[in-house]
């Protein structure tokens, strides 16, 4: 680490990743804690995007070179990966939590993938299929401070400049800033807005989402989410760097020869660059699978709204659709519209060419923002612009279900309806 790291206050050079935010050596303010929190937010929203992205890459027929034993091992792969995601989901929930008691609104907004090393991101940050640099590249997020680090495999990917600065090396080190920062200001810090849930279920998460009312909470609240990722000293069994090193083990002992994934570009993109990542991706050439890619980012931007709206505790309105009412409803449609029509679009997207041959490799969801999604500061015009976009979701699925004929595209299309009248008319309307 860089001697200058130990300086307090902003150091380093000027940041020229899509983050923007550098955090200060030691927090004093409440503004630099919010600074703090959502470079927080904006890391574990990509780190999340990541393990998804990867778990949709596997193998899963049996007419893909799968045999009985290896489908069921690919499977328990994906199911581990899937429970890593949903753990970090509960983390960045918690991150959330945490802006809205000291005042601030939720941060959903991250830059696009490729990201570099700078110094506001210790890592690289990659959308990359199944394989062992990935699982490598997992382990460095979780790396535990005072374990060493593997040797980054021999069949690298070549990656993008390098900083010589990093103001932080390990998540837990970000998190041990910010939690000296809760300490140093106290419970003067808090402004707990109305309305708090006691805890928040999302996702498919086993763990709720806990709640944050004072510095005790706070605290734990953290602690949580370094345990969970890098795992206590004296036991890091079920710890996401544990589990990560477990399935490296595991994938370099599958048969020569045998590749588990199906054959997913890196970091696939429907815009050929984006502002906010100097680095390029893979542009989908294929105008239908293009479409596909820009549909799965509609869902995706609809969801970052719902969840913008779950995070809010501004004071309902005393009428109005449920959407805006019933704060319960919102989350079983955003756990809907996640765990059911993302990854079954995330899934089509790996079987669908990035060129016209196919040999030129098959995408997948690309988690592109093309512009930072914002929640209306008033009500109704949150619940017609979410309106609108599950329109045009189940129009566009179902346009593209005729001209693909890809079947699961026209369900996709109903599921968009379904959520659309379940906003609409209350958790009745829906099937």
């Amino acid at each position: 680490m860089s001697e200058s790291r130990q300086i307090s206050g902003y150091v380093g050079p000027p940041g020229s990743s899509g983050f923007a935010r550098r955090i200060p050596a030691v927090i004093t303010s409440r503004t630099q804690l919010i600074d703090a929190l959502s470079v927080a937010a904006s890391l574990e929203h990509a780190i999340l995007l990541q393990y998804l992205y990867t778990a949709w890459t596997l193998k899963r027929r049996p007419d893909e070179g799968l045999d009985p034993k290896l489908e069921r091992l690919l499977r328990s792969w994906g199911q581990t990966m899937l429970r890593v995601s949903h753990e970090e989901m509960i983390h960045l929930g918690i991150i959330i939590n945490l802006l809205n008691v000291l005042g601030a609104a939720p941060v959903l907004h991250r830059p696009n993938f490729p990201q570099a090393l700078s110094p506001e991101s210790p890592f690289e940050l990659s959308l990359t299929k199944w394989d062992d640099h990935t699982l490598w590249r997992y382990v460095r997020m979780e790396l535990p401070q005072g374990e060493p680090l593997p040797p980054e495999p021999a069949n690298a990917r070549p990656a993008g400049a390098l900083r010589t600065v990093i103001e932080f090396d390990y998540l837990g080190e970000l998190y041990d800033i910010i939690r000296a920062g809760f300490v140093r200001l106290g419970e003067e810090a808090f402004l707990v807005p109305t309305g708090l849930d006691k805890e928040t279920r999302w996702g498919l998460q086993v763990r709720a989402i806990p709640a944050v009312t004072d510095l005790t909470s706070a605290l734990k609240a953290l602690d949580l989410v370094v345990e969970q990722g890098e795992g206590a000293p004296e036991n890091r069994e079920d710890s996401h760097y544990e589990r990560f090193r477990r399935l490296r083990r595991e994938l370099a002992d599958l048969p020569k020869g045998f590749v588990p994934t199906r054959n997913v570009v890196d970091n696939p993109r429907t815009w050929a660059s984006h502002r906010d990542t100097p680095l390029p991706g893979t542009y989908i050439e294929n105008e239908l699978t293009r479409r596909v890619a820009a549909v799965a980012n509609d869902a995706y931007r609809i969801l970052m709204l719902l969840m913008l709206q779950m995070f809010s505790y501004d004071p309902p309105p005393p009428s109005g659709p449920p959407m805006l009412t019933d704060r319960d409803l919102v989350k079983a449609t955003a756990k809907q519209l996640m765990s059911s029509f993302l990854r079954a679009i995330g899934e089509i997207l790996t079987e669908l060419p990035v060129r016209d041959d196919p040999a030129d490799g098959v995408a997948g969801i690309p988690f592109e923002v093309y512009e930072e999604v914002r929640l209306s500061p008033r009500h109704e015009p949150r619940f017609t612009i979410v309106m609108e976009a599950l329109t045009a979701l189940e129009h566009d699925c179902k346009q593209l279900a005729g001209e693909t004929g890809i079947a699961r595209l026209g369900v996709l299309a109903e599921h968009a309806g379904w959520l659309r009248q379940n906003l609409t008319e209350g958790a009745g309307g829906a099937r």
